[in-house]
């Protein structure tokens, strides 16, 4: 990117700016950064290829929608990270972390399944009827009063109430969808980690990552940096393994073995 002319920064500022990125470039390369990269793109081609299969029923237009949002947050994590804002880049690991975690809970119960994707949909297009409400027509208008009743017996509340529905699984907390992930605690820890570093707080202090620009702590220890890299490709892995046994498809993208 280039900044416009007008802009009031000194010419030599916004080069040590430049060459400071080019210098985190080049030890991004000996990094798992592109590791991640390498899947993203994988992921995301695989997914456009098969836009045909994910269209064709609810349970997999919603995975799509997931995966979608997933590999999105692997991109933009990639991006920080590549402008060298190692303190941004957390919410996008806990971002993943809550996709994962909301797919499994979404799959968890068979008897449910359908009824909590039928209330994500409908929740689309609550907040759309209810932020263009008055740009609508009367004949359209006429038409999602029909829908009204229906919302509201979705999720039991009165047709006048629906601005009361805050989100698409309204009685349901993080802390209870990740009660019946596999491995609850140590995901739980994960979670309350991330969004710890992710919210206003001395962990990056206590790492000694005091700085806006840094990849690294003081003593040039980049093994936080790996270790975000390590759980939102983890997170990425694992929601694709929920993905095949939930409805069947057989992802070909293939992360780095392990360590």
């Amino acid at each position: 990117m280039i900044i416009p002319n007008n802009c009031p920064l000194e010419s030599q500022k916004y080069e040590n700016y430049r060459n400071y990125l080019a210098k985190v470039g080049k030890s991004l390369e000996k990094s798992s950064l592109p590791d991640l990269l390498c899947v993203s793109i994988a992921g995301a081609e695989e997914l456009n290829e098969n836009s045909k299969y994910f269209r064709s029923n609810t349970r997999r237009r919603f995975t799509a929608e997931i995966l979608a949002r997933l590999l999105g947050e692997c991109f933009a994590f990639i991006a920080v990270i590549e402008n060298a804002v190692l303190n941004a880049s957390y919410h996008h690991v806990r971002s993943a972390l809550e996709l994962e975690i909301t797919y499994n809970w979404v799959f968890h119960k068979k008897s449910k399944i359908d009824k909590k994707i039928e209330r994500y949909f409908a929740y689309q297009s609550i907040r759309l009827f209810l932020e263009s409400e008055q740009q609508i027509s009367n004949d359209k208008m006429h038409e999602l009063e029909k829908k009204k009743a229906y919302w509201a017996d979705l999720f039991n509340v009165d047709k006048s109430d629906l601005s009361n529905i805050i989100n698409w699984h309204p009685k349901t907390s993080y802390d209870t969808m990740i009660s019946v992930y596999p491995y609850s605690d140590k995901i739980k820890q994960m979670y309350a980690l991330f969004s710890h570093m992710t919210h206003l707080s001395t962990f990056n202090v206590i790492l000694g990552v005091d700085t806006i620009l840094g990849l690294y702590d003081k003593k040039g220890d980049s093994s936080n940096l790996e270790s975000s890299i390590f759980f939102i490709m983890n997170s990425l892995e694992v929601l694709y393994g929920f993905i095949k046994n939930n409805i069947g498809f057989d992802s070909q993208v293939k992360f780095p073995k392990k360590s």
